[in-house]
């Protein structure tokens, strides 16, 4: 056990006590035990103080991880649309978004990501994904599928329906009598939903 010079001065001052006579004794010892209290107190403030300086630090080293995070797979999601832009243009098979799909589904349906992701303009990035390709292919039916669920669980709000075009390429599906009934329908719950959000706003 380690004593600092503050605890081993009142340790001398106590053993006085024990071995004196003096009638002001008892005060003494009620000074120091005042004396220790007070230290207590205030090593229990500390204490408290870097706790809580602990956990502020935590919270926001969490938020900078999670906006991070977002903004990582929003790149990749922009990488790898463009690679198959530029693969759809060569005339090859644009693989890139439909082998990649469960990592980036992985990180979007992530629920405490929502609120960042909206805020970073995922919407967009959906929409786009969604939409032909240059030679007018639509994406494949699991990606079309997996994001349009993604948009139904989403907390989308008004504001950022009005901040991006997402809207249009759903109900362009929802009435692509070529689509999958499937599809289709997915599309037509998201149309419903958002209409509903945004007469009743």
């Amino acid at each position: 056990m380690i004593i600092n010079s503050d605890d081993e001065s009142l340790i001398k001052q106590e053993n006085h006590i024990i071995n004196s006579n003096d009638n002001k004794s008892v005060d003494i010892k009620k000074s120091i035990q005042k004396k220790k209290s007070k230290k207590k107190d205030s090593d229990d403030d500390r204490k408290e103080s870097m706790e809580i300086k602990r956990k502020f630090s935590k919270s926001k080293k969490i938020k900078v991880d999670v906006e991070g995070k977002t903004i990582k797979v929003i790149d990749r999601m922009k990488y790898l649309l463009e690679e198959d832009i530029k693969l759809n243009k060569e005339k090859k098979a644009a693989l890139n978004r439909i082998n990649n799909l469960d990592e980036i589904m992985t990180d979007l349906n992530y629920k405490p990501f929502y609120d960042t992701l909206l805020k970073n303009g995922i919407l967009n990035h959906l929409k786009m994904w969604l939409e032909p390709l240059p030679d007018n292919s639509l994406p494949n039916h699991r990606i079309k599928k997996e994001i349009l669920g993604l948009l139904y669980r989403m907390p989308v709000r008004r504001e950022h329906l009005l901040q991006s075009d997402v809207g249009k390429i759903i109900n362009f599906y929802s009435k692509n009598l070529f689509e999958s009934k499937d599809i289709r329908h997915l599309a037509k719950d998201l149309v419903k939903k958002w209409t509903m959000m945004l007469y009743n706003n």
